[in-house]
This record gives C-alpha cells, sequence and structure tokens, in this order.
C-alpha cells in the first residue's frame, strides 16, 4: 500500500477495510453479470429446456437486504449496479418453470431466510402453498445478518454456512481437507438436509 494512500485514508476517517484485496473469480464457465437481464434471460432459457423431474440448483452468495418495515420477509438479494431483487419479485421468475421441475436452493446472503417464503403463492406466507417442488437451505433467518459477510479472500479465514455445507456434502473443506461427512440416519449418505 502506498504511503500516500494510507495518509489520505486517515485523514479522511477511511482506514477501515483499507488493506482488503481483491482478485478476479476463479469460477469456470460463467455465463455472465449479475443483473436483472441476465436472470431474466437465464429463466426464459431454462424454461425451454427444463422439463418435469429434472431438477435446478441455485446457489446465490452475495449481499442481502431486509425487507421493508410493512413486508419483512420479503428480504432483498443484492445484484449488480446496486440493485436489489426482493423475494417475490424472484418467486416471479421461478414460477416460470415448467411444472415439475425441482428447485433446490442454497442462499447464504444476510436475511436469507426470507427467501424460504419461495414455497408459498406469491411468496406470500399464508395457507396457499406454492404447487411448484422447492425447497432451500438458508445462512440465516429473515431478521439476521449471516455469518461471514466479508471480502476477505483468504480461504483459510472463511466461517460461513455454504463453507460448512458443502464441505459437509463433499468430505473437503475449501483447503481440500478431509471433513467427517454427517449420516445421521445411518443410509450411508449426506443428503442435502444432513449437510444443512
Amino acid at each position: 500500500m502506498p504511503r500516500a494512500n494510507e495518509l489520505l485514508a486517515r485523514l479522511t476517517s477511511r482506514e477501515e477495510n483499507l488493506h482488503l484485496q481483491y482478485r478476479s473469480s476463479r469460477i469456470p464457465d460463467v455465463d455472465g453479470p449479475a443483473t436483472r437481464k441476465s436472470l431474466d434471460d437465464f429463466f426464459t432459457t431454462a424454461t425451454q429446456k427444463l422439463k418435469e423431474n429434472d431438477r435446478l440448483f441455485i446457489y446465490f452468495t452475495g449481499h442481502g437486504g431486509r425487507g421493508a418495515e410493512s413486508t419483512k420477509r420479503n428480504t432483498t438479494i443484492t445484484l449488480w449496479e446496486d440493485r436489489s431483487m426482493p423475494v417475490r419479485e424472484f418467486v416471479g421468475l421461478l414460477d416460470r418453470l415448467p411444472s415439475g421441475v425441482q428447485v433446490v436452493m442454497v442462499m447464504v446472503q444476510c436475511h436469507a431466510g426470507g427467501f424460504a417464503d419461495v414455497i408459498f403463492e406469491k411468496a406470500e406466507v399464508g395457507p396457499m402453498l406454492s404447487g411448484a417442488k422447492r425447497c432451500g437451505f438458508f445462512a440465516t433467518v429473515p431478521e439476521r445478518s449471516a455469518a461471514g459477510c466479508t471480502a476477505d479472500i483468504d480461504e483459510e479465514d472463511y466461517h460461513e454456512y455454504s463453507t460448512s455445507f458443502f464441505a459437509a456434502l463433499s468430505g473437503k473443506d475449501r483447503l481440500g481437507n478431509a471433513v467427517e461427512k454427517p449420516d445421521y440416519n445411518g443410509d450411508g449418505q449426506t443428503s442435502f438436509d444432513e449437510a444443512h
């Protein structure tokens, strides 16, 4: 870090996170940015390609926000360009999928639990369950921030939901070390709910 940057940060009282470093994504086959248009395009294509008994696995790791005071459970995911998408808008995308497509969601953002409402018609909690086959695993409840909300790229420091969830499924942590896979029902396999 150049000394001038440190001094300027001190003068403007913006020293927090000054020494964080970022790197480009190492995820292969990324199709595009996390924007509304990209999501809309994805679901348009998925609607044409997926059929009954196919499974769509959705993993969201990013920022999430609270719902409005009048609709606290309608929490949000943050997309690129500082845009937020609430649960009720997201469920509209899911509703476009063909009947019988199984949707499994793993969401680790702050306030992720609001997205559990995708099991209800129009994501409104009540007696009307959606006819769609949906389930999810969420890092936290709608009212709370998630653990591990950080820009830190040092994988040894990660102690958040998806690290544990995927380690339980694969038997290896982020660094490739073996971990014991949970098998609470003794069937020799680790299910999503056991990983949760």
